[in-house]
């Protein structure tokens, strides 16, 4: 008994054997068979440690005798080194890099080569990135460099966080093949679909963080140690635009103050924030992902925030969103663009591409408070920067608005019908109309505009009730000239009546015309008895 008892153990121990054997090798012949489809191998292994900071491996393998192929390489931001592990090279070349819609990298050049196996080609580049993990203990994001690499390839990348990180399947983007741990540190695997990705990991350390004030006047800025030079240059960056915002806007700050974070998922899209909560304007709250941009862009978000602060020390209230948004987008494009930092030209681009999909109609923010977060927000920002920015423009440039807050004085504003007093104060000029055109619903004389506006829609259904739709027009029109001349009384008398003759053109017309049929009916009539 014992002994058919071990040699069923046996057998069961070979079977085993067997049965792993052939699945690897099953394994392999379809892993070869995969790849087989491309030229070739890319693997991207970041390796991340308690600061963020990430030493980067790309290595590119292939097993056909001649090829060639693309990825792309650091440009400025760090070094890099690259070793030919197994055939040659018999070509190169650095040249600028694009994405699929043909727009330049800022960070990164494509490294062009064609390659000779022996028997196999196969070569590596290194690099660390500073902050290839943005860290507020205990929120941490991992951002990927940008992978971009020949189609014709195939793609696998490999992640590893420290290993007391707590991460989740859901909180990783593109969705990863595994999350396990090897030497001490969390593995995230990530077969690429495609031939350009972006890494995002949001997640969390128990590691105690090491925090920071950094005070100079009135600013001050709360970070991880490890980001007190970001603090240094965002503090520095204020004082250099601080005097040319106080003669804005006729105020002086005596408190700001900023808190770095390390973003969610949620907040890729928000550079900064400035919260309120009814009575006052909190900190200003700045992400540190945006710290990997052009220069420009992240100033230009330190910028928006703070003028915030000054709008509000003004008397703007925040329940004039439109005002408080547009204003920082303006000035804060302006004053970063002004210092030649080109970072701030691509929000510049955006905001205006947005808005002429509006084709001017800008209305739609003058209710936009605080409370209110629309699912299409950057249309509300594009329309508040193009109305700041046409007004501005239209009416002197930065010298409107240095009027515009010598007239306010401290005053509070919290609705758009006093902001156009102030206003046209400021511009010497009515800016009703102007308001109205971008569609603005307001009170007063703008009240008329708007129902000459609609009654001019209704008699383009109504352009058979002749005369009376050309009268009706032609007093409208006028009645919009008296408007913009500012003869407010006559234009209101004028364009009622156009507004009633146009409501009333289609009966005015028939009783006309059929008067008229009626005259020459009862003529031909009485010709007859004659």
């Amino acid at each position: 008994m014992k002994k058919l008892w071990k040699n069923n153990t046996i057998l069961t121990i070979l079977l085993t054997v067997i049965f792993i054997s052939i699945t690897a090798q099953a394994t392999q012949a379809y892993d070869k068979l995969s790849i087989s489809q491309y030229n070739g191998s890319y693997t991207y292994i970041c390796d991340v440690d308690y600061d963020g900071v990430t030493k980067v491996i790309i290595t590119y393998e292939s097993y056909i005798t001649s090829g060639k192929s693309w990825f792309l390489v650091p440009k400025n931001f760090t070094k890099y080194t690259l070793t030919i592990v197994s055939g040659s090279i018999t070509h190169e070349e650095v040249k600028r890099a694009y994405t699929s819609e043909g727009e330049e990298f800022t960070f990164y050049d494509n490294f062009t080569f064609t390659y000779i196996g022996n028997p196999n080609f196969q070569l590596k580049l290194n690099y660390t990135m500073d902050n290839g993990a943005l860290i507020v203990e205990p929120q941490c994001f991992f951002y990927s460099p940008q992978i971009y690499f020949n189609p014709s390839d195939t793609g696998i990348a490999y992640i590893y966080l420290p290993g007391e990180s707590k991460v989740s399947g859901g909180n990783i983007q593109p969705p990863p093949t595994s999350i396990t741990s090897e030497g001490g540190k969390q593995k995230i695997t990530i077969k690429l679909q495609t031939n350009s990705a972006r890494i995002a990991i949001e997640y969390t350390t128990s590691k105690p963080g090491n925090f920071k004030t950094y005070k100079e006047g009135i600013f001050e800025v709360t970070t991880p140690e490890r980001y007190m030079g970001i603090a240094e240059n965002i503090i520095k960056t204020y004082k250099t635009f601080y005097n040319n915002l106080t003669k804005i806007f006729n105020v002086n700050l005596t408190s700001v103050k900023v808190v770095f974070f390390a973003p969610r998922m949620v907040d890729l899209g928000t550079g900064g924030y400035t919260p309120f909560n009814g009575t006052h304007l909190g900190n200003i709250y700045l992400n540190l992902l945006y710290t990997r941009t052009a220069q420009g862009f992240w100033e230009q978000i330190a910028i928006h925030e703070l003028i915030h602060h000054f709008a509000w020390a003004a008397g703007i209230s925040p329940n004039i969103l439109w005002l408080h948004e547009g204003l920082a987008e303006y000035l804060s494009i302006n004053l970063t663009l002004s210092m030649g930092w080109i970072g701030a030209s691509s929000r510049m681009q955006t905001l205006e591409e947005v808005a002429k999909q509006l084709n001017g109609n800008y209305g739609f923010v003058q209710w936009w408070n605080p409370m209110q977060t629309p699912s299409n927000v950057l249309d509300y920002y594009a329309a508040s920067y193009m109305i700041v920015k046409t007004i501005v423009e239209e009416n002197g440039g930065i010298s409107f608005l240095q009027k515009l807050f010598r007239e306010i004085n401290g005053e509070t504003i919290s609705d758009t019908d006093t902001l156009i007093h102030y206003m046209n104060m400021a511009a010497g000029r009515d800016l009703t109309l102007k308001f109205i055109s971008f569609g603005f619903k307001l009170t007063g004389e703008s009240e008329i505009y708007r129902m000459i506006v609609e009654a001019k829609y209704a008699l383009m259904k109504k352009s058979w009730a002749q005369p009376f739709a050309f009268i009706a027009n032609w007093l409208l029109n006028t009645s919009i000239n008296m408007l913009s001349s500012g003869n407010t009384m006559l234009a209101t008398v004028i364009g009622w009546m156009g507004i009633f003759i146009s409501m009333l053109a289609v009966t005015l017309t028939v009783a006309l015309w059929g008067g008229i049929l009626m005259l020459l009916t009862r003529r031909m009539r009485d010709e007859d008895e004659l």
